[in-house]
């Protein structure tokens, strides 16, 4: 059909689906403490709201819970593990892995994720 676009979306979650990560601070051992209490919050289906800014993770981070989406701020959310180019960058186009979403999210070498 002429004049018609079709794009593909993740629904929003209701915002009650929705646990939010406390903005980074810079500090591995901080950021890291703030994303898995998200992840340990968060419920099957549910959403993981990144603030803006880069966070510093440390190590590969396993995740708990199957079929999340892991949404970064649309000003754009950095998820960097312990080498410089061990990285996640979030800035605006969705993704999708086998058991996860990431909306914005765009993953470099090494994986920062993995289910348990």
């Amino acid at each position: 059909m002429r004049g018609i676009r079709r794009t593909a979306a993740l629904p929003a979650a209701p915002e009650s689906d929705v646990v939010h990560v406390a903005p980074p601070t810079g500090e591995a051992e901080t950021d890291r403490a703030s994303i898995l209490a998200a992840l340990e919050r968060v419920q099957q289906g549910g959403t993981v709201q990144f603030a803006p800014g880069t966070y510093l993770i440390g190590e590969i981070i396993r995740v708990p819970t199957p079929r999340l989406t892991l949404l970064g701020h649309p000003d754009g959310t950095t998820l960097r593990g312990c080498e410089p180019d061990e990285y996640a960058a979030s800035q605006g186009d969705a993704a999708r892995a086998t058991d996860y979403a990431g909306r914005s999210a765009a993953l470099r070498t090494s994986p920062l994720w993995a289910s348990t």
